[in-house]
């Protein structure tokens, strides 16, 4: 091939590309918050900046605005146009939906604020950790400057310097932020599948060949699309990078997840958080050691003890049998654990989010399990958004320093199923067996569409996370609004009502989630299934989890309004039809035994591995199980391997069995394994 048939292929691939992408293109909004006191200098800083503003951004899609801190109308301004505590409005507006497209701030230096200048820039820094801070200065040199914050701050500019060359302020502005955009993996991984290579590698179907030409399976590849299959790459593609090396645009979009999630280290993971949960269990503990775990963590946390061998000691929780919820452990009950001296513990695993909403004080956790040397595991699967807006922050796994935190980015981020991230804040990690672990649990043929949308999940959080989950908390305060206002038969359980259950959240420093929206339809008569076959088929809607007397509603940051109008409607009608007489509140209602208690001298992992024989659950009693026995959702066991079987055990399987919940464990719905 020729040097100008090259180019001109090149230039081809390239308009190509252009098209694809203007094809998609929507117009960006950008803000930076201009913070002064002086009124006038800003208005005509402002004026300066909407000048030549117009120069820099011509031709292309992106909203550019400078947003003044006298915007916010209820700021308090002296007669002689100077704003009273700056620091303050600055800190106000940025959490208030006028601040919500926010990309910088652009802070005066000499700015007379109460709050000093390094402690008003570590404010803004934990109330939007994943803004950037450029200084504005009239006196002050920058190696001054940078001496103090540099770490804290990402640009500098003199006033004098910036009012007279604005467009070249603007354009380093705009710069900046196209880096911050950016999905290192993604963006490369797209523009090798638009260069449509020839494959001579896996995976067998060729870009989707192999579907196209048949005659029975082509509808396949054609209600898929073409991009699925010609994306669906192996790990031949060496420029990609490697998952399981964490090698070229991998390592960068996973260095640049670790920095929008503030931690030291994280790691994409496609096979889901019950995955990552035991990787993380796998590195840290070894044959023997003993783990202080909540007995409500996911089946995957007690999978990983079993699989390698730990001794756990369980945390008992409360349990409401009314809602059918469990509550996070008491911390007096860690404290007691941790202080007693009865263990070596090396780990302790929490669950940093109950699935109904209720947020545990992690910071305290975790401080007091550092200072006996114990490592902290935090289960953040259905809080990936912790760390993105200023009402979760301090509940935040990461931002409380945990030593790692697993996220499920495809519950509540947007990620693909099964997409997984692994968070490391240990300063002791060890990185080496770390990654060893990981090839054992790791594919080596992962699947790149999944570690695609784990990056643009990330980019995505770090551009908009605090306006997406704003919105989601807005429609999600707008639903329980009209639920608490119009129906009598649905009940909101709120805080007030997690009290009630758990009297012992009163002394906690808990939070909970406004976003998982709980249901008590008690009052209706109707069963679980009459009620959720109402709601899927009236609003062709999917409850994500239920009791016998709630239902569960996850917002996040992509629910639409919409879509909560219809399930308020089926509620609605549902409220106008004729109700029987609501059920007792004890209608034959099983307490679950909320204490896991190991056989002495037995562990979960020696149990399972075991001799086992199989028996039906009424024969079960008083022996010993040798599986977990899990009722899903949400997948908190009942029985654990090494666990005596009780009646009330039973009593509890046999209701569930009754009301036909799934139980992982439990065959034919009537036996179980016990050790022989």
């Amino acid at each position: 091939m020729n040097t100008a048939t090259k180019q001109l292929e090149k230039k081809q691939k390239k308009k190509h590309k252009n098209q694809h992408e203007k094809k998609h293109e929507k117009k960006t909004i950008i803000n930076f918050l201009l913070v002064d006191e002086d009124i006038e200098w800003m208005e005509d800083f402002h004026s300066k900046f909407d000048i030549q503003k117009e120069e820099v951004i011509k031709g292309k899609k992106i909203g550019l605005s400078l947003l003044k801190l006298n915007t916010d109308p209820n700021i308090s301004i002296t007669e002689d146009g100077i704003i009273k505590n700056p620091g303050e409005a600055c800190l106000s507006l940025l959490q208030s939906d006028l601040g919500i497209y926010c990309q910088g701030v652009l802070l005066d230096w000499e700015l007379q604020s109460k709050l000093e200048k390094k402690e008003l820039i570590r404010a803004i820094k934990k109330l939007r950790p994943e803004l950037p801070i450029y200084i504005l200065t009239q006196y002050c040199n920058g190696y001054e400057i940078v001496e103090g914050v540099s770490d804290l701050i990402d640009d500098y500019f003199s006033k004098l310097t910036a009012e007279a060359d604005m467009k070249g302020m603007i354009h380093r502005l705009i710069s900046h932020f196209n880096t911050r955009r950016k999905s290192p993996f993604w963006e490369a991984y797209r523009d090798y599948i638009v260069d449509s290579k020839d494959a001579w590698h896996t995976p067998g179907h060729f870009s989707g060949r192999s579907f196209m030409i048949s005659d029975y399976i082509n509808d396949f590849y054609y209600f898929f699309g073409k991009n699925t299959f010609a994306g669906d790459l192996s790990i031949s593609v060496d420029n990609l990078g490697s998952l399981l090396d964490g090698t070229g645009h991998i390592k960068e979009a996973q260095r640049k997840a670790a920095h929008t999630f503030g931690a030291k280290h994280t790691f994409f993971v496609t096979n889901g958080s019950s995955t990552s949960n035991k990787i993380i269990i796998q590195t840290l503990l070894r044959k023997g050691d003993e783990v202080l775990v909540d007995r409500n963590c996911h089946k995957s946390v007690h999978y990983g003890i079993i699989q390698n061998g730990a001794v756990p000691v369980y945390l008992e929780s409360e349990y409401d049998k009314e809602l059918g919820i469990f509550a996070p452990p008491r911390f007096e009950d860690i404290q007691r654990e941790i202080e007693s001296g009865r263990h070596q513990f090396k780990l302790l695993i929490l669950t940093g989010c109950t699935y109904d909403g209720i947020l545990s004080d992690i910071r305290s956790i975790v401080s007091l399990a550092h200072q006996h040397e114990i490592k902290v595991f935090i289960d953040e699967a259905w809080f990936a958004y912790a760390g993105f807006h200023p009402a979760y922050n301090r509940f935040s796994a990461v931002y409380a320093g945990a030593d790692y935190v697993t996220h499920s980015s495809h519950k509540v981020l947007s990620s693909f199923s099964q997409a997984s991230m692994i968070h490391v804040n240990d300063p002791a990690f060890d990185e080496d067996f770390f990654r060893e672990i990981f090839y054992i649990y790791t594919s080596t043929s992962p699947q790149y569409q999944m570690i695609a949308s784990l990056d643009v999940a990330s980019t995505q959080m770090l551009m908009e996370g605090f306006r997406l989950v704003q919105q989601a908390r807005h429609y999600a305060d707008q639903f329980r609004t009209k639920v608490k206002e119009s129906l009598d038969y649905f009940r909101l359980v709120e805080e007030e009502g997690f009290r009630q259950a758990f009297p012992h959240l009163e002394n906690e420093k808990v939070g909970y989630d406004p976003l998982k929206v709980l249901i008590d339809f008690s009052k209706t008569g109707m069963s679980r299934d009459e009620i959720l076959g109402e709601i899927k088929s009236k609003a062709m809607l999917e409850i994500e989890k239920s009791t016998h007397s709630t239902f569960l509603v996850l917002f996040t940051i992509g629910t639409s309004d919409q879509k909560a109008v219809r399930l308020f409607k089926v509620l609605k009608e549902i409220e106008s039809k004729p109700h029987k007489t609501p059920r007792p509140l004890n209608h034959s209602l099983v307490d679950i035994p909320s204490e896991i208690k190991l056989t002495d001298g037995l562990t979960p992992s020696e149990v399972f591995y075991g001799k086992r024989k199989r028996v039906s659950i009424e024969d079960a009693v008083s022996k010993v199980s040798a599986g977990l026995v899990v009722p899903y959702p949400p997948g908190i066991p009942l029985l654990v391997p090494a666990q005596e079987i009780t009646q009330a055990h039973i009593d509890y399987l046999k209701s569930l069995v009754k009301k036909e919940v799934e139980v992982h464990g439990l065959f034919d719905s009537r036996e179980l394994y016990v050790k022989l």
